[in-house]
């Protein structure tokens, strides 16, 4: 299938081969992946990243379940993240029953401080407080990481959380 596309430097329209499914992206320069092509008028090397029909086809993993916290067994959930490349993942979450709580993104080495209760490192910028109800996306580096449910409150009492997760390499 050929396609044409305006290069994202000098708007000269180009023909782009191999593009099957619908545009994600057109990029400056070749580093964020993609098909690779040069502008036949001014030689910007660009990148066609193209779309998932279904993100589903494509994803690293996939969860949705429904988890619980008790206090009298555990503390919190830590959901496992772990891949050997970058990571978009998404999420959506309802609490069905109990209090709010909190959404923390961490390495895995910080699961032991969180534990024992000690100070951790979070990806600060991912986390969330006061939850009830949330649908959210982020980008994680390549390695172990966790999602840490916990309760925000301390009241001691059982959360049932449903949440559905997908990930995504880049």
């Amino acid at each position: 299938m050929i396609r044409y596309e305006h290069c994202p430097h000098c708007s000269a329209l180009n023909e782009i081969e191999g593009i099957t499914k619908g545009i994600r992206e057109i990029s400056k320069g070749t580093a964020r992946g993609g098909k690779k092509f040069d502008c036949r008028e001014c030689g910007w090397k660009f990148s066609v990243i193209e779309a998932y029909e279904s993100k589903s086809e494509y994803s690293l993993f996939q969860i949705d379940s429904d988890f619980r916290i008790d206090p009298s067994e555990d503390l919190f959930i830590a959901i496992p993240f772990e891949h050997t490349q970058d990571m978009e993942f998404e999420y959506d979450l309802i609490v069905r029953e109990g209090s709010e709580i909190e959404i923390l993104f961490l390495e895995e080495e910080e699961m032991e401080p969180l534990e024992k209760g000690n100070r951790f490192r979070v990806f600060s910028d991912l986390c969330k407080q006061d939850v009830v109800q949330d649908n959210d996306s982020g980008v994680l580096p390549a390695g172990r990481h966790r999602m840490v449910l916990r309760e925000a409150n301390e009241e001691n009492e059982q959360i049932i959380v449903h949440c559905k997760i997908a990930a995504f390499g880049l």
